[in-house]
């Protein structure tokens, strides 16, 4: 079907893309309902700029605002955003992704608020190097996948980004459950045996040789927002921890006082043991024992 200047911005788009995103960015502003899709793609595959282009085909508002790394960052946007416009969660591997952290409460968070979001009536935006890492429960909701890939350009004999498959709904389950099936690690994006899939490209630089998403925010501020979203991110990651243990430590402690292990002959070897094990301080062991007495 061929390409076409859509926006303000230049860049040309797939047409047939274009016609999906109409229809969703339709079905959003009429039935009072949200709508989700994935972007993957590894490194460099040009996913994020993409993901750019569509959402500011969708929401001629966007901008480095519209543009989330965490659950924090999400739930702060999405709240104040009118109706229709594009919520960009890039790099949503620090909070949609499935995995060890699926039981935690960030992750119970950012459940409870999808499951209140589709009045909001948004268009949201996973983009990740990979959707296997999305959880179930989110990609499963997933209207479409746009899977970015490098292709080789002859006439500069490198492999260059702009090329993408694209997946309506019914072909996500199927890549879902051959993928539950697959002993393979490894995902090769087989495309399904499902009518309506394409391939397409897009322009990932400009003549000049910009990138397009320099076109929507600059890269500096992209990376002091994600910078920002990381370090967060991985000082709760360690609190996390850091809680974990001391639970494990008090359980620990509690154990032993109750067995009367810290009352006979062993006493200062079990103490000294305990103090290696955890890295805490025969004061601190005292003190816990006179709560626990107390208690």
């Amino acid at each position: 079907m061929g390409y076409a200047k859509v926006t303000d911005k230049g860049y040309l788009m797939d047409k047939r893309l274009c016609e999906y995103l109409d229809i969703f960015k339709r079905h959003v502003l009429t039935a009072n309902m949200d709508c989700e899709l994935v972007f993957d793609g590894s490194k460099r595959s040009g996913k994020t700029t993409l993901a750019g282009q569509c959402a500011y085909y969708l929401d001629p508002d966007y901008c480095i605002n519209n543009v989330v790394f965490s659950t924090e960052q999400f739930i702060e946007f999405s709240q104040t955003a009118k109706p229709g416009s594009v919520v960009h969660w890039d790099e949503s591997v620090l909070g949609a992704s499935g995995g060890h952290d699926s039981i935690t409460k960030e992750s119970r968070k950012l459940r409870i608020y999808l499951d209140t979001i589709g009045s909001k009536r948004l268009i949201i935006f996973y983009v990740q190097p990979r959707f296997r890492s999305l959880r179930d429960d989110i990609f499963l909701n997933c209207k479409a996948l746009v899977h970015s890939r490098r292709y080789h350009d002859v006439k500069k004999d490198l492999m260059m980004p702009g090329r993408f498959s694209y997946y309506k709904s019914g072909s996500l389950e199927y890549l879902h459950y051959a993928l539950q099936r697959s002993k393979e690690k490894p995902y090769n994006y087989v495309k399904p045996r499902h009518i309506g899939d394409f391939k397409g490209g897009n322009q990932q630089f400009t003549k000049s040789g910009v990138p397009y998403s320099d076109l929507f925010y600059t890269e500096k501020e992209y990376e002091e927002k994600k910078q920002k979203a990381l370090i967060e991110f991985n000082d709760k990651s360690k609190s996390n921890v850091l809680i974990k243990v001391m639970n494990q430590r008090n359980v620990a402690i509690k154990l032993l006082y109750d067995n009367r292990l810290l009352m006979g002959e062993k006493r200062s070897e079990i103490i000294t043991d305990f103090i290696k094990k955890f890295s805490v301080t025969r004061r601190t062991i005292t003190s816990m024992i006179k709560e626990i007495r107390t208690n």
